[in-house]
């Protein structure tokens, strides 16, 4: 082989090395980039994907339970509503036929 060819193939192989490291700096930029998204950035005081995640699924046990006490609430509320206007009614019925005997009582004399 020349010299020529050598030093030629040699220039290719620095090329080739000089574009493998000039794409892992693109890689690793990117990679960080994606760190700073997923994990947050504290240095910034940035949540990351996952900490929101956990935030979001803190809130919804929160909601889920709020939401659950306050429907067995409303319906506790209900039935005792509809105790009372049952026990109402009974109430109106009996005092209403003894008004209706008191009318008939008075009106056949």
């Amino acid at each position: 082989m020349k010299i020529k060819d050598l030093l030629e193939e040699e220039r290719d192989f620095l090329a080739s090395w000089s574009d493998l490291i000039s794409t892992m700096h693109k890689v690793d930029s990117k990679l960080s980039k994606l760190h700073d998204v997923v994990i947050g950035d504290k240095e910034f005081g940035t949540e990351g994907i996952i900490q929101k995640l956990k935030n979001i699924e803190t809130d919804l046990d929160e909601i889920k339970k709020y939401d659950f006490e306050y429907i067995e609430k409303q319906i506790e509320d209900l039935k005792t509503f509809k105790s009372k206007l049952i026990g109402f009614s009974i109430a109106a019925g009996f005092i209403w036929a003894l008004i209706l005997e008191l009318f008939d009582k008075v009106f056949k004399k």
